[in-house]
């Protein structure tokens, strides 16, 4: 996690950066289920409502948090939130944009193998 919190550090001092506060909400990848408007949140609450009923008793909370997805997962879930939205080289070129929504995805994927061990 520190390495990402440097890796922000340098790209947000040498380049332009966008950093968005949607990215707080973001770190779990539940906002990939509602890409599409509201009619997907019902999924997105449902999504949620799973884990915790997966997560509910202590023997499948700890198989869970000590498997190697969990790690990755949480790795990712910081870089979701730490590292910019978008980022441009200099003024002449593109944004290179929606990174934390990208990283998102394999966020909600990695959650979906964290939730895999707990049974």
């Amino acid at each position: 996690m520190v390495v990402l919190i440097l890796i922000r550090g340098y790209v947000m001092a040498r380049y332009i950066t966008v950093w968005k506060s949607t990215q707080l909400t973001n770190w779990a990848g539940v906002d990939q289920s509602s890409l599409h408007g509201w009619p997907y949140i019902p999924v997105a609450a449902r999504f949620l409502l799973f884990g915790v009923v997966l997560l509910r008793g202590p023997e499948n909370r700890w198989r869970a948090i000590v498997s190697v997805a969990a790690q990755v997962f949480s790795l990712t879930a910081v870089a979701v939130v730490v590292i910019p939205s978008s980022i441009r080289a200099s003024m002449e070129c593109a944004w290179a944009g929606i990174i934390s929504k990208r990283l998102s995805l394999f966020s909600g994927v990695l959650l979906l193998a964290v939730l895999s061990r707990s049974n």
